[in-house]
């Protein structure tokens, strides 16, 4: 579905990311791990369309996106792509529904559907008594629990999550991932995340390691 090949990318003369062959599948739970300076976050940027590599293709279910112009480009996140950052990244002005809603706004969903599809989501994340609430009011678990609502509500085919538990406790952080995990399952998104968290990333269904912007192969299982 979505497939990187000989990517390479460099800001001025330093090299990010060189030879890069990741493939994602439909569904699948990618886990991008390394040290920090590896190159992960630009290459789950690359992936996600926000960053044109400086060399190499990436496509998404056979579409070039250096292909695409700006607008394009925009588009296709905006209908195939949900995003999880660090920091819950809501919108300081609109409450916890508000911003749900957004990117069914933005699709133009029909009123009744959209109305259904968030306040379902928000009761099913424990949110439904915060749905009112601006993200200020509302704890650091329960603005990541909307965000990872905002990235999924409209079913995208892909959420790319950068570090979504590096500003939580453990125990919020693993209350996130879960509700992330069960609604990519439900929905069949494929997850493609960023973390430095050992345990997280023995739950994806695959992790590859970067160290100095290149991929480390993998070791073969040995076999007694």
């Amino acid at each position: 579905m979505l497939v990187a090949e000989n990517v390479g990318h460099a800001y001025q003369t330093a090299t990010v990311l060189s030879e890069v062959d990741v493939t994602v599948g439909e569904g699948e739970k990618v886990a991008l791990v390394g040290p920090s300076g590896s190159g992960k976050t630009t290459l789950l940027y690359c992936l996600a369309g926000l960053i044109q590599p400086s060399n190499g293709r990436i496509s998404f279910r056979g579409e070039d996106l250096g292909a695409l112009g700006d607008a394009q480009r925009s588009e296709l996140r905006q209908r195939s792509f949900g995003f999880v950052f660090q920091s819950a990244e809501l919108v300081p002005e609109l409450t916890l529904r508000e911003n749900v809603l957004l990117p069914l706004e933005l699709q133009k969903v029909p009123v009744r559907e959209r109305t259904r599809r968030v306040d379902e989501l928000l009761e099913q994340l424990g949110l439904a008594e915060q749905a009112k609430k601006r993200p200020a009011k509302v704890s650091g678990g329960q603005a990541q629990r909307a965000a990872v609502a905002r990235a999924v509500v409209h079913r995208p085919a892909v959420v790319f999550a950068d570090e979504p538990t590096g500003a939580l406790d453990r125990a919020n952080g693993a209350v996130v991932v879960d509700v992330l995990w069960e609604l990519a399952k439900e929905q069949g998104t494929a997850v493609v995340m960023v973390t430095h968290d050992r345990d997280l990333s023995l739950r994806a269904d695959r992790s590859i390691e970067l160290l100095d912007g290149k991929i480390v192969p993998q070791r073969p299982e040995s076999h007694s």
